[in-house]
C-alpha cells in the first residue's frame, strides 16, 4: 500500500476497517519528507496524533481545536496538522496550511467530501490544489462511493493528474 501511494501520488485508499489506511497514509507522507495536512472527522483528531507518534517519536503536530491551533506534541522530524473537515474554510485554518507547502494532503473517510455542491467539499478541493500528494481513504468505498463529479474534480485539480487510482485497480 505504501509503495502504490508513493507510485500514484494520489489516489483512493479503499481498505475494509481495521486493514491498515491510517498506517499506510502515515508511513507514505514520511517518505515524502514534506508537511502533512490530515482531515478527517473531529472524533478522530486524537487518534491521529498518537498514530503518528507510534511511526514517528520525534513527530511536530499540530491539532486545530475550534478556531485555535494546538501543539499536540513537539519535535523536529517530521511536519504534521491535523484538522476535520468542519473547520477547513477558516481563514486561520487555510493560512496555517500554507505554512506546510508544499504539502501531502490526507483526507480520512473522505466519503464526506462525496458531494460536489457541499461547502466542505469545495473547501477541501481547493486546499488540494496546493498539495503534491493527496491520498483519500475510506474503509466505506463500496457504499459511499465518490461521485463522479468528486472524482473528475480530483482528476482535473492537480498538475499532471491522469486519473485517481484505486489500490484495487494497482494490484
Amino acid at each position: 500500500g505504501v509503495r502504490w501511494l508513493l507510485d500514484v501520488k494520489r489516489g483512493i485508499l479503499a481498505f475494509e476497517q481495521g486493514l491498515g489506511k491510517t498506517y499506510t497514509a502515515i508511513y507514505a507522507a514520511l517518505q515524502n519528507n514534506q508537511g502533512t495536512l490530515v482531515v478527517c472527522p473531529a472524533s478522530l483528531k486524537i487518534n491521529w496524533a498518537r498514530e503518528i507518534l507510534k511511526a514517528d517519536e520525534n513527530a511536530n503536530i499540530c491539532v486545530v481545536d475550534g478556531s485555535r491551533m494546538n501543539t499536540y506534541h513537539t519535535g523536529s522530524t517530521s511536519r504534521w496538522l491535523i484538522v476535520n473537515y468542519d473547520v477547513l474554510d477558516r481563514d486561520n485554518v487555510q493560512a496555517e496550511v500554507m505554512k506546510y507547502y508544499p504539502y501531502t494532503m490526507i483526507l480520512d473517510e473522505c466519503h464526506a467530501i462525496k458531494d460536489i455542491k457541499a461547502k466542505r467539499t469545495k473547501v477541501a478541493l481547493e486546499i488540494a490544489k496546493c498539495a503534491e500528494h493527496i491520498y483519500l481513504l475510506t474503509g466505506t468505498y463500496g457504499i459511499y462511493q465518490l461521485s463522479p463529479a468528486s472524482q473528475y474534480q480530483i482528476t482535473v485539480s492537480y498538475p499532471d493528474a491522469d486519473t485517481v487510482q484505486t489500490y484495487r485497480d494497482w494490484e
